[in-house]
């Protein structure tokens, strides 16, 4: 039996991921459409946080994101997420759960035969897409609204 040091990474731990060969036919397209999803998840969070009398603004999201693509890099996302205020930690918290889910629930089929249909969660690469796009509208409507 081998015995594993406390200070060893997750990488140290698990192999890489094994590169996904699938291709999106219109890339830019369905970037749009996931945005548009998650955009839907986040007015619910913070419509969800204003019932509690907590006000989430365009802070709260850059940091939820920026802890999206910590995850998505296979870095750790709780230092993003950090808050002192306990109940808008939790918010985050909240919204990050979710969200870092979405590429799994976001399915592609490919024909792999007659009979046979493969189904492959989102690609690491069109997430990523999908975050910084949601990153830039975010920063866009901030500048606007100043």
């Amino acid at each position: 039996m081998k015995i594993r040091s406390a200070t060893q990474s997750i990488e140290d731990l698990l192999p890489e991921l094994p590169q996904s060969k699938l291709e999106i036919e219109n890339a830019s397209a369905e970037v749009h459409r996931v945005v548009k999803r998650l955009k839907t998840l986040l007015v619910r969070h913070f419509e969800s946080a204003a019932r509690i009398s907590v006000v989430l603004g365009p802070d709260d999201l850059r940091v939820v994101i920026d802890a999206l693509m910590a995850e998505a890099d296979r870095l750790r996302p709780d230092p993003h997420l950090q808050c002192p205020e306990e109940l808008r930690h939790y918010l985050r918290v909240s919204m990050f759960d979710e969200l870092v889910g979405e590429p799994s629930n976001i399915l592609y089929s490919t024909q792999v035969s007659e009979e046979t249909i493969r189904y492959e969660a989102m690609p690491a690469n069109l997430w990523k897409s999908c975050l910084e796009s949601l990153r830039k509208q975010l920063d866009s409507a901030n500048e606007t609204s100043k």
